[in-house]
């Protein structure tokens, strides 16, 4: 009955250290399935031939167990070079939205179609003219059976006073005076007594209104009014005379060659018709224009 009772008491001990040694190890995560433990065979404890000594029960371990070591996460699985996506290309810039235009500019006031149509927003001058060129002229001779030494070729001058208005039309007035044509022719002897050299002279006054216009650079003239001619006589140093009144008409054309703000000058090719008068002459001339008063401000 001792002996029975010591060797209970040894498995008991050998039991306790053990579920001591069992509680001290770190806990293993049970798996999700595990098949139904059977019973544990016990193996016979041999009956010792004396009595062991009582084994030294170990101290217990502590109750805390040791923290869980942290469990590295998963790495993404690499995909091969010939998987991987591209990235995504970068979104192009928007392009940037282009100024409105701002409207185009009025025509110049120079312009032809705006002098034409519109009114310029130029201010108005008295515009005040000289002009100064050769003429030649067209006719008969008084006597052309004595063989007359006759020069065609003259010089004309004109001044003149214009209103440069706001509008393409320029109304003006212009008086001129001119020497035509002179010549000699020799006379024999017959009615009129003894014969000698006559000599004469033609001139010209006008007078002349009209309307000129701003084309561009080309300025067109046309003007009607009264022209007097005048012819002169000197025959064996006697002098005579006559004039005659015939109504006129001039049509010119003009490049004007300089402009500035205030003065400018044209070159101007004109015909001016003597009706009644049987005369004809044309002018080549350069004309200084000088605006002399303005209404507004500046010139145009």
């Amino acid at each position: 009955m001792m002996r029975f009772t010591r060797a209970s008491l040894a498995a008991l001990l050998v039991s306790a250290s053990l579920t001591n040694l069992a509680a001290a190890a770190p806990a293993e995560p049970a798996p999700a399935t595990a098949p139904a433990a059977g019973p544990t065979p016990t193996a016979p404890t041999p009956a010792p031939s004396a009595a062991p000594e009582p084994a030294a029960v170990p101290p217990p371990a502590p109750a805390t167990s040791p923290a869980a070591a942290p469990v590295p996460a998963a790495a993404a699985p690499t995909a091969p070079p010939s998987e991987i996506a591209p990235a995504p290309a970068p979104a192009p810039a928007p392009a940037p939205t282009p100024a409105a235009e701002p409207a185009p500019a009025a025509a110049d006031s120079d312009g032809p179609l705006r002098k034409l149509i519109l009114e310029d927003d130029t201010p108005s001058s008295l515009e005040l003219s000289l002009s100064l060129g050769p003429t030649v002229t067209f006719g008969e001779a008084a006597n052309p059976e004595y063989d007359p030494s006759l020069s065609r070729v003259g010089l004309y001058g004109a001044f003149g006073v214009a209103y440069r208005s706001s509008y393409f039309i320029d109304p003006f007035i212009e008086v001129g005076l001119g020497t035509l044509a002179s010549g000699e022719v020799t006379l024999p002897d017959g009615a009129w007594g003894k014969g000698g050299t006559l000599e004469q002279h033609l001139g010209v006054w006008t007078i002349s209104p009209g309307i000129t216009a701003d084309i561009w650079r080309f300025r067109p003239r046309i003007g009607v009014g009264i022209g007097f001619i005048q012819q002169s006589y000197r025959f064996n140093g006697e002098e005579h005379s006559s004039s005659q009144p015939p109504m006129l008409a001039q049509l010119g054309l003009g490049f004007v060659a300089y402009d500035s703000e205030r003065l400018r000058l044209d070159i101007d090719a004109r015909a001016v018709i003597m009706n009644g008068a049987e005369v004809t002459f044309s002018t080549l001339d350069l004309i200084l224009r000088v605006d002399a008063v303005y209404f507004g401000g500046k010139s145009k």
